[in-house]
């Protein structure tokens, strides 16, 4: 369950898009977790970024991790678009 310690839990939403689309064990195992709560993903790649990349630039890449990593599979970007966006340009 790495991305809930990314992300947080599901809302009560996406829960109810994953149990459409998911077997009850990964459900369960779901519904069990502790919620982490969503990590700053900008403040954490600044944290340990010995790179020359700007803060815009981390926050464009946090902006693209995220929405890689919707819970609801249809929710997340397609790699198309993903390809597209401004962290590439």
């Amino acid at each position: 369950m790495e991305q809930a310690q990314i992300k947080g839990m599901p809302t009560l939403q996406e829960m109810a898009e994953l149990e459409k689309i998911c077997e009850a064990p990964v459900m369960q195992l779901l519904k069990k977790n502790n919620d982490f709560g969503a990590v700053d993903l900008v403040e954490l790649m600044m944290s340990n970024s010995r790179s020359s990349y700007t803060r815009e630039d981390i926050e464009q890449a946090a902006n693209l991790i995220e929405q890689c990593l919707k819970w609801v599979p249809k929710d997340r970007v397609s790699a198309a678009n993903a390809l597209c966006h401004s962290f590439f340009r």
